[in-house]
């Protein structure tokens, strides 16, 4: 029983991890096209606001769980 515990606690570490590192790359992605675009949107501002606002929960999940990445 507690295997199984354990094993779902690890399946969903991972999962979180996976997707800070999702989030992480959109916001790359964003500021990138930022940086060559002419004029910004705030469509765009929004986008990246969003996005930061997702990686900070999901990195304060992160830490409360005690995720470590490998």
């Amino acid at each position: 029983m507690f295997k199984s515990k354990k094993m779902y606690k690890e399946k969903e570490d991972n999962r979180l991890l996976s997707e800070i590192d999702k989030v992480q790359t959109k916001i790359n992605n964003l500021h990138v096209i930022q940086e060559h675009a002419v004029d910004i949107s705030d469509e765009m501002l929004l986008r990246v606001k969003t996005q930061k606002a997702k990686h900070r929960f999901l990195y304060k999940q992160a830490r409360n769980r005690n995720v470590k990445a490998n």
